[in-house]
């Protein structure tokens, strides 16, 4: 079963109470239909709405590792997208600043600078509940 906070309840009571439902006390009430739909839509609801606007609380760079293993077709190399935290959705791929063409295959970033170049990704990532601001929660 997902862990959620007590920030993570907090916040799913607010859309209960809003709804005019009875607000749930956890995410594990197996008696409470409220808990039950909450624990399953719960991170898919947060997470297309961290996607669906620009949050800038949760939007990250970091540079990519390049990796030895070239594509097999249109694209010169290959670059590792970063786990912690895991990619939601891409803003942005530069070189020096530039923005750059680019296709995501699953983890990796294909394009055509190698690994003589700082690779860096502006991206989503799924921020923790006590880092959101009012208006968001």
């Amino acid at each position: 079963m997902t862990h959620f906070s007590d920030e993570a309840v907090k916040i799913a009571q607010k859309a209960q109470a809003a709804a005019t439902l009875e607000p749930m006390t956890s995410f594990d009430q197996e008696d409470k239909l409220e808990a039950t739909v909450s624990s399953e839509l719960y991170e898919e609801f947060i997470q297309g709405m961290l996607t669906e606007e620009y949050w800038r609380f949760a939007v990250t760079q970091k540079v990519l590792n390049h990796l030895t293993d070239a594509p097999d077709g249109r694209w010169s190399d290959a670059w590792q997208l970063p786990q912690d935290p895991a990619v939601l959705s891409i803003k942005a791929v530069t070189v020096e600043d530039m923005i750059i063409p680019f296709e995501r295959y699953t983890d990796k970033i294909y394009c055509n600078y190698n690994e003589e170049n700082e690779v860096l990704l502006d991206y989503v990532y799924r921020a923790s509940e006590e880092y959101w601001p009012p208006d968001f929660k």
